[in-house]
């Protein structure tokens, strides 16, 4: 990648500003980087989103590229062991105080908001099972049975580190990136 990836996120961390949310600014860096390639370029976004889920934890008074750092290392030890940070730490910093008058929030939940969010895919009506065969790092979504999910709900989760874009399946129309809320509604 040439530059560290703690120096790309930094400079993707320094264009935020208001009118330039996290997510543009990211897209508009990685756009402007075409050297990155597609791994490249999902190790800057995770190391960017990495950074928002720990920036309660961080020194602001450090530097965005050893902020970077530090959240990378946070959650490297969270997901190690997530019991490694104190629930009562993750309920004072994960969430704001408002939040926790308007709803229970739980270890469980707190948790899930320091975890790395599934990519999730959806496949042409029909298709998910023989997607999921034919592209490596793909399985169905699995649902408790409690939950009810429409029967033509298609999701895939995405774990490998490909670029989607560029897959034959996606160019063709078999699947599209779209998170799971999105799928259900």
């Amino acid at each position: 990648m040439g530059e560290t990836l703690e120096n790309h996120a930094s400079q993707v961390l320094q264009s935020v500003r208001p009118g330039v949310p996290a997510d543009a600014a990211l897209r508009e860096y990685l756009a402007r980087n075409t050297t990155l390639g597609a791994v490249g370029k999902r190790s800057v976004s995770r190391a960017v989103f990495t950074y928002f889920r720990w920036l309660n934890w961080l020194s602001r008074s450090d530097s965005f590229q050893r902020q970077v750092t530090a959240a990378q290392k946070l959650q490297q030890r969270f997901d190690q062991d997530p019991a490694s940070i104190k629930a009562e730490t993750m309920a004072a910093r994960a969430v704001p105080e408002w939040l926790k008058s308007e709803m229970e929030v739980s270890l469980a939940f707190l948790r899930q908001l320091q975890t790395e969010p599934a990519l999730w895919i959806r496949a042409k009506a029909g298709t998910a099972s023989k997607l999921a065969q034919a592209v490596a790092n793909m399985a169905p979504a699995r649902f408790p049975a409690s939950l009810k999910v429409p029967p033509s709900l298609a999701a895939l989760k995405y774990s490998g580190t490909s670029d989607l874009h560029k897959m034959p399946q996606f160019q063709s129309g078999e699947f599209e990136i779209q998170d799971l809320a999105s799928q259900v509604v």
